[in-house]
């Protein structure tokens, strides 16, 4: 004897990844992990920058970054216009960025 329980399922089938994709929106969860994929790229969004500098973390508004050393402290702050700028066209608001000092390089 076969105790084989099958169970039909009518119409279309659904990609998982739809189906995680809106349980992470019912749970609150997107935003978060997409800030954190697009402040893991950082070193990819910006390339002139990633020689001396890495982000750190992202919260409230506040991009946190770390320098190789401090002398390049200057030459970052020249590019926060366009972190904040180029950040916010992908959807992190940023609204203000930190440099925090010597990083893990």
């Amino acid at each position: 004897m076969n105790d084989e329980v099958m169970h039909f399922f009518y119409g279309k089938p659904t990609l998982l990844g739809e189906i995680l994709e809106e349980y992470l929106k019912e749970e609150g969860l997107d935003e978060p992990i997409r800030n954190h994929q697009l402040v893991g790229l950082f070193s990819e969004i910006f390339p002139n920058l990633k020689k001396f500098c890495q982000c750190e973390g992202y919260r409230n508004g506040v991009l946190f970054l770390s320098l190789a050393d401090p002398i390049f402290s200057h030459e970052v702050q020249k590019f926060i216009p366009e972190i904040c700028k180029i950040y916010q066209e992908k959807g992190l608001m940023v609204k203000k960025v930190k440099i925090r000092g010597i990083g893990k390089k």
